[in-house]
């Protein structure tokens, strides 16, 4: 910006007339003053700077300052609007009166939710419009439906159920495939923990005196030929006796479990 009065250090001149003192006090004065006003309390009242904030900061920018080094300090406050347009490492606590308008990245270690503006909550109870909430609040918030039920997640599909008098998620996963001609084969169910998790399971398997799929819980069958014994243990479906209709067809499995 420019200034009335030029700051020089090179004048008064050593030859000046002395006389003339008392005009380049009043002008490095003013010169001073000038300056001092742009980023502080250093307003004129008439012909002095007498103001009850006198000195202090008023208006910073960063400009000013990222020009020579970082804005570091432990408590930062400002009662008006605090515009950054550079960097700000504040290790301390930043207390903002107005706008905190950043042109660039804000990069904390941690969120606090003590005043109320953030949000980690896996059901949004608390949700406002003056919260931000975290990425996995909103992630968990996100498998909710219109009334507040679980729709799905990472593992795939599932229903809120009543497992022990206590809701919880069931999840249900589909095998096919082709058994094999053996008697006895283990098919793999990739359930963790099956022999606890496991809920349920129920199979169809082609037959070909039926030319369709019979459907075999978890029980011996009664025809010779479409004979089936299923049972699960902690890693596989194991099926036993099977019968010579359904050997070498194809098979479904559906599986419900929790975690």
């Amino acid at each position: 910006m420019a200034f009335t009065y030029t700051y020089d250090t090179a004048t008064p001149a050593g030859g000046d007339d002395p006389t003339y003192a008392d005009d380049r006090m009043r002008e490095i004065k003013a010169a001073v003053q000038e300056r001092l006003a742009v980023e502080h309390h250093f307003e004129l009242a008439g012909t002095e700077v007498s103001g009850a904030n006198a000195g202090k900061h008023s208006d910073i920018t960063t400009d000013s300052i990222v020009n020579v080094g970082a804005l570091t300090t432990a408590t930062l406050e400002a009662t008006g609007n605090a515009a950054v347009g550079g960097d700000a490492a504040v290790t301390g606590a930043a207390a903002v009166g107005g706008t905190l308008d950043v042109t660039g990245n804000i990069d904390p270690t941690s969120y606090e939710e003590t005043n109320g503006g953030f949000q980690n909550s896996d059901t949004m109870a608390d949700a406002s419009d003056t919260k931000v909430a975290s990425s996995d609040s909103i992630a968990k918030y996100a498998t909710l439906d219109a009334d507040g039920v679980l729709m799905h997640d990472a593992e795939g599909s599932f229903n809120n159920a009543d497992v022990n008098g206590a809701k919880t998620k069931v999840y249900t996963k589909y095998l096919t495939g082709t058994l094999n001609a053996a008697a006895a084969e283990n098919i793999a169910h990739s359930v963790t923990d099956g022999l606890t998790k496991i809920l349920s399971v129920t199979m169809h398997v082609y037959s070909d005196d039926a030319s369709a799929y019979i459907i075999q819980e978890v029980r011996m069958g009664t025809s010779a030929s479409i004979t089936i014994t299923m049972f699960y243990n902690a890693t596989n479906i194991v099926l036993q006796n099977k019968g010579t209709n359904i050997i070498s067809n194809n098979y479904r499995i559906k599986i419900d479990y929790i975690l």
